[in-house]
């Protein structure tokens, strides 16, 4: 009776205590737990009965195994030609050439020729002959030659003229720094030119490395697709033979169609890069480049964070450029104040008229003219003229200006860049330290879980973080290269980029 009246104590204790509402909802999980385990089991063993899909051979072939493979010397080379941006620089250097060429010209004589033709009428007096007095050898005035009444001519004539005008500024002190200005502007858009191909070339080489990177990232994916096929089928035959969990063969499957999917971004991951390496050099993006890998060392250039930013100032045509235009707002400014100083010059003009009378009384027949004049002229007097000065100093002030903001950034840049390959190297020792160690790991996994000691989260654990380890790896490399190469390129040392 004792142990009846405890039972029934038990029971009503557990009754109220169900009836708590922490008690419910524990008793809610347990139950869901319990039909989420029955559920799984289910699918698990479906998984099992299910034959395993195998791995497509298409879908591991590289996108741009038929592409021409392009070294890094050509993209470097085609990055200095085709690309958009080099050919409109080169545009821009062939106006401003044809500018410098119109300078010079001013300071060569001028020939100018007419020709006219028309029809003319006079109406105006004529005045008389002059008499000329007739003398002896004593000087006796014998009797006067010539002379005349006053007439006028009025008549309508046609004319055709043919002129020739020779001209020559021979002393103009503006012209002359008008010259050397013109000069200084071609080579600072010859230094533009430069700079835009710098651009391009950094650009190129970025999806170059990039799109190296990509293609190893794919075929890394093909490995990883391979090795989770392989385990589920493995799986599903231990399992159906009952000598491995059905969970386990579930379990493989989700891993597989997880790699899959990687395998799919990866592959878009290289179209994309390879077309973008396409329009960097000027070619279709519908058709993708594919690029030759590079080896690790091939952009490694033994150079420190003094070297750099010394190298960057001398030789950085961003900096180039800079200097020729404040040379150029020198001589602009030197060419407004000579404006103030007189000019010499000299002029020869000749002509030739025919001239036929249509009615009235004129005169016919070929006339011809000739005069040479000298002039000196000076514009003293022109408020213009003495206000581009101004406006010449403020553009020269500007100009240093920039030289000094250009040269700042230019040495900050190189520093950076300097210290992003020595970050890159310590990334990169780190990510093989780690993938050594996953390797390690994903193995000593591996043959615990075939001695039935670890179980399959615990393997496919080890083997997605060696999995990310890897990626980790060639991203690493790829970060190396590129830092290297903005080394080069903020160092000034474009022609190395080719090795």
């Amino acid at each position: 009776m004792k142990v009846r009246a405890t039972c029934t104590a038990l029971v009503r204790a557990s009754r109220d205590r169900l009836q708590r509402p922490l008690a419910l909802q524990a008793l809610r999980t347990v139950t869901l737990a319990a039909s989420l385990f029955v559920a799984s089991r289910g699918l698990a063993q479906s998984e099992v009965e299910r034959e395993p899909p195998t791995v497509d051979a298409s879908a591991t072939r590289s996108p741009l195994a038929d592409s021409t493979p392009v070294s890094f010397r050509e993209i470097v080379q085609r990055a200095q030609r085709d690309p958009p941006a080099v050919l409109s620089a080169l545009a821009s250097l062939s106006l401003v050439g044809a500018q410098e060429q119109a300078a010079r010209g001013a300071l060569l004589p001028r020939l100018t020729l007419e020709a006219l033709s028309g029809v003319s009428y006079d109406d105006r007096p004529v005045l008389p002959t002059r008499a000329v007095p007739l003398t002896l050898t004593d000087g006796t005035i014998i009797g006067r030659l010539g002379g005349g009444e006053a007439g006028r001519i009025d008549a309508t004539s046609l004319q055709v003229q043919g002129a020739a005008q020779l001209s020559w500024t021979a002393l103009d002190l503006a012209r002359g720094e008008d010259v050397q200005a013109a000069n200084a502007a071609t080579r600072a858009e010859q230094h533009a030119v430069h700079v835009s191909q710098r651009a391009a070339i950094l650009a190129a080489c970025e999806l170059y490395i990039r799109a190296g990177a990509a293609e190893t990232l794919f075929d890394d994916a093909v490995v990883t697709l391979t090795r989770r096929s392989a385990q589920q089928r493995a799986l599903h035959h231990l399992a159906a033979q009952g000598l491995r969990p059905a969970v386990d063969a579930q379990r493989a499957s989700i891993e597989l169609v997880r790699s899959r999917h990687m395998l799919t971004a990866r592959r878009i991951d290289l179209l994309a890069t390879g077309a973008a390496l396409a329009v960097a050099v000027g070619a279709d993006p519908r058709r993708p480049l594919r690029p030759v890998l590079l080896e690790r060392d091939a952009l490694a250039h033994e150079i420190d964070v003094d070297e750099a930013a010394s190298r960057a100032l001398a030789s950085r045509p961003e900096v180039k450029q800079g200097r020729q235009v404040l040379r150029a707002r020198e001589h602009e400014l030197r060419a407004s104040l000579a404006a103030r100083v007189p000019t010499v010059g000299a002029s020869a003009r000749t002509s030739v008229t025919y001239q036929e009378v249509l009615h009235g009384q004129g005169l016919a027949g070929m006339f011809t003219d000739a005069r040479a004049v000298f002039d000196l002229r000076w514009s003293g007097l022109d408020a213009n003229t003495w206000r581009r000065a101004t406006v010449a100093r403020a553009a020269k002030l500007r100009a240093a200006r920039e030289l000094e903001a250009t040269q700042a950034r230019v040495r900050a840049e190189a520093v950076d860049a300097a210290y992003a390959v020595q970050r890159a190297w310590a990334l990169l020792e780190q990510a093989i330290q780690v993938l050594e160690a996953a390797t390690v790991t994903r193995t000593a996994q591996s043959e615990r879980y075939r001695e039935g000691v670890a179980s399959i989260l615990e393997l496919l654990d080890a083997e997605g973080t060696e999995q990310l380890a890897r990626s980790a790896r060639i991203e690493a490399e790829r970060d190396l290269q590129l830092a290297q190469a903005r080394l080069l390129v903020a160092s000034g040392i474009i022609e190395q980029l080719a090795p």
